[in-house]
């Protein structure tokens, strides 16, 4: 117990923190501005509650801020209850909780392996319990991470986290063969690689940057979903200040986007008719039996992004509020999406009368296609590591062709137009031209 006591009355010895005001630290030698004006270092928090607590005891922070003391007490394997009035403290501390796993998971990696593949154990424990030599870096890695967060055993790694992760984009998986192994594909995996999007967020220098890149993950984890999504509340709410979604409505239709049935896909501009309808019933006609579980664990999933939140009153989902606008330690919310310019652009010179949702504003209308959500999520899916594409022509008709520069063969599309394209033909050879100006 004397030992005990000796390492908690330690006292913090930086004192850095403290010359700065409005959460200005010192980082390395360069200024760095925090969210919340007064963060305390993890070190001393983890101090006092290994002073007043032990394991399975309950934390309660009456005024969690950006939740420093959640992360530490579910690190030190303790029960919490957080409070906070601020709504851009919550939504962060919300973010830590929920990623603090994925951090620390790829950070260890990163430091056993730094940018190369890692061999991984290919065999459950119980039926071969001793590791092969090349198999050793892997080892070390997961018991590193069973330290920090409580759980990582070698056979719940591979099985449960790489390939949670991989949907995701933040690891590659390789086969005994050194090749790629797909998402979806079942194939035996021999070693793993950290993402081009996983080196990202464990880079990103704030909160606000963590907060993206973690939203473009979970996306790839709902495939494309999201998109879909914030197209749909906006124009099902377009006369409305709030932008919502009923848990029925998501249940029952936005589910359903990009699936196909009969041979029809449904896009979100059908989903977004059905809803329509949908709304204009009355409460009678809308005979249904809602079973929520998994409906609900998914609304959640969505409410940790930086683009929803979820009302748990209302039960309803809703976009981003209007609040984040207005906050400079975290950028503008508008750099998640783009701006409606260049879209509305597009469609006034494409005579679209119709509007959709907002993407990020990159590109100049020229370079810009309006395609059906099935295919668009194929590409956001599949086409996240080519850089350039190439725009063509059929030859014999007004479709056109989207293709890999490199000549990847597996990175063709043909879009129709009318089908699931819709373009000005009078203008084909303005897009192309434009498009191979921009890959010269």
């Amino acid at each position: 117990m004397d030992l005990m006591e000796d390492e908690i009355r330690v006292p913090y010895l930086s004192t850095e923190r403290l010359k700065y005001s409005k959460g200005i630290l010192k980082n390395e030698g360069r200024i760095k501005k925090n969210i919340h004006p007064s963060p305390k270092p993890e070190d001393m928090i983890e101090r006092m509650i290994k002073a007043s607590s032990k394991e399975g005891d309950l934390v309660l922070d009456l005024f969690s801020g950006t939740g420093t003391t959640s992360v530490v007490a579910k690190r030190l394997k303790r029960e919490f209850i957080g409070c906070e009035l601020n709504e851009l403290y919550y939504k962060n501390a919300v973010l830590r909780i929920k990623v603090v796993e994925i951090f620390n998971i790829l950070n260890n990696f990163i430091k056993r392996s730094g940018s190369e593949y890692m061999p991984i154990r290919t065999t459950d424990i119980s039926k071969r319990p001793k590791n092969y030599p090349h198999e050793q870096v892997y080892a070390d890695f997961c018991q590193s991470v069973k330290k920090k967060i409580g759980k990582g055993k070698q056979d719940a790694m591979r099985k449960n986290f790489f390939v949670d992760f991989n949907r995701m984009n933040l690891l590659e998986r390789y086969d005994v063969e050194g090749k790629i192994i797909e998402k979806g594909e079942r194939k035996k995996v021999s070693r793993v690689k950290i993402s081009e999007l996983g080196k990202e967020l464990i880079n990103s220098s704030t909160m606000f940057e963590k907060y993206l890149v973690y939203s473009k993950a979970t996306d790839f984890l709902l495939e494309g979903v999201m998109e879909a999504l914030v197209s749909i509340m906006r124009e099902i709410n377009e006369n409305n200040s709030e932008k919502y979604l009923e848990i029925e409505e998501f249940q029952f239709f936005v589910s359903f986007v990009g699936k196909e049935l009969n041979g029809v896909i449904y896009d979100s501009q059908t989903i977004t008719e059905f809803l329509l309808e949908y709304r204009n019933l009355s409460d009678s006609q809308k005979d249904y039996l809602i079973k929520e579980n998994g409906v609900q664990q998914l609304l959640n999933l969505l409410s940790t992004t930086a683009y929803f939140e979820f009302d748990s009153i209302k039960r309803r989902l809703l976009l981003g509020k209007s609040d984040y606008k207005k906050d400079k330690n975290i950028g503008e919310i508008s750099k998640l999406i783009r701006s409606n310019l260049e879209k509305k652009n597009y469609f006034e010179k494409h005579n679209i009368i119709k509007t959709v949702e907002e993407l990020k504003l990159t590109d100049n209308w020229k370079n810009m296609l309006y395609i059906n959500a099935y295919e668009h999520r194929i590409i956001t899916q599949t086409w996240h590591k080519i850089s350039r594409v190439r725009l063509s022509a059929q030859p014999d008709n007004d479709d056109l062709v989207l293709s890999d520069i490199n000549k990847n063969a597996d990175s063709v599309m043909i879009f129709k137009n009318r089908i699931n394209l819709h373009y000005d033909t009078g203008k084909k050879n303005l897009l192309l031209n434009y498009n191979e100006e921009l890959r010269k």
